[in-house]
């Protein structure tokens, strides 16, 4: 369970560094002080921080799981997760985020 929490931040901080650049990276347990005096990480520091947690979760992934476990993370997914971050690292681009309802099923402007 410890390793799909891994991967699940891993991704989360994935899409923050991608959609936002530098972000506040938290790794451990924070008091209220400490918490409030969190400084931006530079995005390739967070990147790193991503391809750690990807690379150790990975060890304890299991490649399949039966059909009453189906949802949880297995190898195929986590190394979906690294070929994304992978991509986004090479192409230095950040995606377009839509705005307003409009990309909504069934909504128009």
């Amino acid at each position: 369970m410890m390793s799909e929490v891994r991967t699940l931040r891993a991704y989360y901080y994935m899409n923050l560094a991608i959609f936002f650049g530098d972000v506040p990276l938290v790794t451990q347990l924070l008091t209220i002080a400490e918490a409030n005096s969190v400084f931006q990480a530079p995005r390739n520091e967070v990147f790193d921080f991503v391809e750690k947690e990807l690379k150790e979760s990975a060890e304890v992934l299991p490649p399949t799981r039966p059909d009453s476990e189906n949802g949880r993370i297995t190898t195929g997914l986590h190394w979906l997760f690294w070929e994304e971050r992978s991509c986004s690292i090479r192409s230095g681009k950040t995606p377009k985020i839509p705005t307003g309802r409009s990309w909504m099923p069934g909504r128009t402007r």
